[in-house]
């Protein structure tokens, strides 16, 4: 790639932020502060950005073991427990059958779980020529559907990946080799992706 495409190149990672908090926030300035014709890619975090809910929360709701796993994610984003670790923890309290994410995700309506403006965003960027990538250290099962819904290639989806058994479907753990799996996997993801 050359120096001219490298320095065109603008990846944009959205995660709430005092600067961004919300997709909204993005769309006000779209036209203001970035041009987008000089956008090759648009890096989109998932939960509370992307959608209104922290997926792994609502699982966990779902499942009835909410404020045993909100304890975990409190103390994870508070930096008291490394990511991989309270993933782990969180995960297997939960348990997450394929059945019980099957369930979880058909009891979810996407036009209510995503973010006020996140599609337009998405569809003005596809017809900007943009590519959008959902990075998330949530999980691409339950990302899939977000991302068919926003007509984002599921190839462009950098997430976890739940491990169920292949006869029982019982969960058996997750893909700690993915990216995101561990502190600060997004930002890798993201210089990947430059």
């Amino acid at each position: 790639m050359s120096s001219t495409n490298v320095s065109r190149k603008l990846t944009k990672s959205l995660s709430p932020s005092p600067s961004c908090s919300s997709v909204c926030n993005l769309l006000s300035v779209k036209n203001h502060d970035l041009n987008w014709r000089n956008v090759d890619c648009v890096c989109l975090d998932v939960d509370s950005t992307t959608i209104r809910e922290e997926a792994i929360d609502e699982l966990a709701k779902y499942c009835g073991v909410e404020r045993l796993v909100k304890r975990i994610t409190n103390k994870a984003m508070g930096g008291k427990v490394d990511f991989r670790q309270a993933l782990a923890a969180r995960l297997n309290i939960i348990r997450p059958s394929h059945k019980i994410v099957e369930d979880f995700i058909a009891s979810k309506s996407m036009d209510t779980l995503l973010t006020p403006g996140v599609k337009q965003l998405v569809s003005t960027l596809h017809r900007s020529n943009v590519d959008v990538y959902l990075i998330s250290g949530g999980f691409a099962e339950i990302i899939e559907p977000i991302a068919t819904r926003l007509n984002i290639p599921h190839e462009n989806i950098y997430a976890n990946r739940l491990l169920h058994n292949a006869v029982t479907g019982e969960y058996e753990g997750f893909d700690t080799e993915a990216y995101t799996s561990s502190q600060g996997g997004k930002g890798r993801v993201i210089d990947l992706l430059r």
